[in-house]
């Protein structure tokens, strides 16, 4: 899913309602054995809001 960003002005005046939860694809060629980085962004204007690590716990995720 493609999110056009916004400039910082346009960043700053957008409430940021509209956002989800994604993770960066190819972002590196080394990666976590144990689990992944989750990034929450707002799909109106682009700009990260929250990001946290995820664990994997045995078949799934913690």
């Amino acid at each position: 899913m493609g999110i056009k960003q916004k400039g910082r002005i346009g960043q700053f005046f957008c409430s940021h309602k509209n956002n989800g939860w994604f993770k960066k694809v190819g972002a590196s060629h080394f990666s976590a054995l144990n689990g992944e980085r989750r990034y929450q962004i707002c799909k109106d204007c682009g700009k990260e809001i929250n990001s946290f690590f995820a664990k994997y716990e045995g078949n799934g995720l913690k």
